[in-house]
């Protein structure tokens, strides 16, 4: 009998899929979100998953349900923070309930895998010659942050916190643009789904993004495997790139994503005409992960593609989008 491990977010892209990777490794697992997971999901009828609908800013709630794991994997979040409005919710969120599992885990001696972000780097950096600038490594500085990234960036110095003076063994995963089966409409990457849709319509696909711009793809599987590794790590480890240090064009993955579908590879861009070259990128350094984790992402995004294709294609999309 495995561990039993607390997940919050869970019926969210990246926590279902943790969801059913512990649950596949013969782990019980609490999996909580505000919401139902979804129908389609293989968990909802696996006796060794408990569904919860809860929300992570019950701090007593969420304190009964560590009390009874083993481990937490930690990856509920506000995902989005449009400019000018109010910062409180998405702080509630993403560090004051981050900062109540940290000290909750601590005292019971829990350990715990968080979702970060490559937004703690900051903005992308310009490229060279239209080459990818060198990617981000885990001891650069961060950059100038917006809110989202401020509350990822503070969850880490909670961590290194409570690591020192309380021997909270906790991981931070500094997560790229992830992508693949159960896509929200809130996600980052959303837009492969309109591109879809105008595509099977037989429109072009109209893109507000600058094609030249570089950066990480991660399959949700890949990152899920990583949060699994880091869930095995005995001491703190502090703050891990999951990314592949290759980014990639954007119309590049719109084009292979296109002719994977067998839809023509054309796309109207808002923002000028692509170059072919690299504008600007983020891309993470994944050494550090190979070496802690014994994995990284595949840099390659076709496969994924394709496996993210298979699902549209399934019905699972438009079942999704009623709800996101």
């Amino acid at each position: 009998m495995g561990e039993r491990i607390l997940v919050t977010g869970a019926a969210g892209m990246l926590g279902s899929h943790i969801v059913d990777r512990l649950a596949a490794e013969g782990h019980r697992v609490i999996a909580v979100d505000r919401r139902p997971p979804d129908p389609g999901y293989s968990y909802r009828s696996d006796a060794r998953v408990e569904p919860v609908v809860g929300d992570v800013t019950d701090v007593g709630a969420l304190s009964e349900l560590i009390h009874r794991a083993d481990a937490v994997v930690h990856v509920a979040a506000i995902l989005a923070h449009a400019d000018g409005d109010s910062p409180a919710p998405l702080m509630a969120v993403n560090v004051a309930a981050t900062h109540a599992i940290f000290e909750e885990c601590a005292r019971r001696s829990v350990r715990v895998v968080y979702a970060s972000s490559g937004s703690v780097y900051g903005a992308s950096r310009p490229a060279v010659n239209g080459r990818p600038p060198a990617p981000f490594v885990e001891a650069d500085a961060p950059g100038d942050l917006g809110f989202y990234g401020l509350s990822k960036h503070v969850n880490e110095l909670y961590a290194d916190v409570f690591a020192r003076e309380q021997g909270l063994r906790a991981v931070g995963l500094r997560l790229g643009t992830l992508f693949g089966a159960r896509l929200r409409m809130g996600l980052t990457s959303r837009f492969l789904l309109s591109v879809l849709a105008d595509a099977e319509e037989g429109r072009i696909p109209e893109v507000s993004e600058d094609p030249d711009h570089g950066r990480e793809w991660v399959h949700v599987a890949d990152a899920a495997e990583c949060f699994v590794r880091a869930l095995r790590l005995e001491g703190p480890a502090g703050a891990i790139n999951v990314g592949t240090g290759h980014p990639q064009r954007l119309e590049d993955v719109l084009m292979t994503l296109l002719r994977l579908a067998g839809a023509p590879e054309e796309i109207r861009w808002s923002t000028g005409s692509p170059r072919g070259g690299f504008s600007a990128a983020r891309s993470y350094d994944p050494a550090l992960a190979r070496r802690v984790l014994g994995f990284a992402p595949d840099p390659d995004p076709t496969a994924g593609l394709r496996s993210f294709l298979a699902w549209h294609r399934s019905g699972a999309a438009d079942r999704k989008g009623a709800r996101s």
